[in-house]
């Protein structure tokens, strides 16, 4: 339940992020979630942060390739040398998956260092 929230979370916080600040909003969202939500283990907030980084980058370059039919999109995947389209979006989405997931693992272990440690109790 808590992955889930994450994911909802990051995707709606990153995406109203971004409308009014830079593309790294989305890593001061990844990173602010997953703070506030307290995993114990490193691995579900690092996936979280891929997943939501990835639907949210990949959906909105998706949604914003549909109006002009790709022509865009096309130019400048022949520009840079990639296969076409679904390769830019690719890209795109996996850009977007590593940099939330980043900020999401940057947020737990920023909790971490505010944890008592099991050491420090005994």
């Amino acid at each position: 339940m808590k992955f889930l929230l994450q994911l909802l979370l990051i995707i709606g916080l990153g995406f109203l992020a971004q409308l009014f600040f830079p593309f790294w909003a989305l890593v001061l969202a990844a990173f602010v979630v997953v703070m506030l939500l307290g995993y114990n283990k490193p691995f579900l907030p690092f996936l979280g942060g891929l997943l939501a980084g990835a639907i949210l980058w990949g959906g909105m370059a998706w949604y914003q390739n549909m109006p002009n039919d790709g022509v865009l999109a096309e130019r400048i995947s022949t520009l840079m040398g990639f296969g076409g389209i679904g390769a830019l979006l690719g890209i795109t989405a996996l850009l977007g998956g590593l940099l939330a997931a980043l900020g999401s693992l940057s947020g737990f272990y920023f909790r971490q260092l505010f944890r008592p440690s099991a050491k420090a109790a005994k």
